[in-house]
């Protein structure tokens, strides 16, 4: 994590603060720091391990006043949200738990973008 930049990080490193930030690691801040790599990171390879799973994320998202962040901001986010949505459900079609935790994200989703 010496790298000044989070584009720069290891897959490892972007995990491990996406996985603790609001927790142990920083606040709401860190969170909307770190959620564009590794949002860009885990659709791109959904195979690689990443601690953060669907119902986590919509969690996390909810902890970081999501719905009050600037139209901008949820402008931006609200596709790259929607990639990796997509990419979770695709990478894994025989994971019995994926319908019910993606249903979870899924839900929270819509209920912004309809």
């Amino acid at each position: 994590m010496l790298a000044a930049d989070n584009a720069d990080w290891s897959d490892e490193d972007v995990n491990i603060v996406m996985s603790r930030a609001q927790t142990t690691i920083g606040g709401p801040e860190t969170f909307k720091w770190i959620l564009p790599v590794w949002l860009g990171r885990s659709a791109a390879d959904p195979s690689y391990g990443w601690m953060t799973v669907s119902e986590v994320l919509a969690d996390k998202l909810d902890r970081a006043g999501f719905d009050d962040w600037p139209v901008a901001q949820c402008a931006a986010i609200l596709p790259l949200l929607t990639d990796w949505l997509h990419a979770q459900e695709t990478a894994f079609p025989d994971d019995p738990y994926a319908p019910e935790g993606g249903a979870v994200f899924r839900d929270w989703l819509t209920a912004r973008t309809a």
